[in-house]
């Protein structure tokens, strides 16, 4: 959903089976990517972090999370 632009219609449709399968690192990590092509920084930080509970050897969520908080960054200065 995420690759087919359909990011907005996708996020409550992750958060519904998150309900179901909050361990789930596939979708702990799909929520953060969702947040993050959403521009939404801080929910990307706890969707990130929550992932990376779970495994926390995961390149990908290290670098959404490090450019989120660089985003985070950008706008204090």
């Amino acid at each position: 959903m995420v690759r087919l632009g359909v990011v907005d219609e996708a996020l409550p449709v992750v958060e519904r089976l998150l309900e179901t399968e909050p361990e789930s690192l596939q979708l702990q990590a799909l929520r953060a990517e969702i947040h993050f092509h959403r521009r939404e920084w801080e929910q990307v930080l706890d969707a990130a972090a929550e992932a990376l509970g779970l495994v926390w050897f995961n390149p990908r969520l290290h670098l959404i999370l490090g450019m989120a908080l660089a985003r985070l960054g950008d706008r204090k200065s």
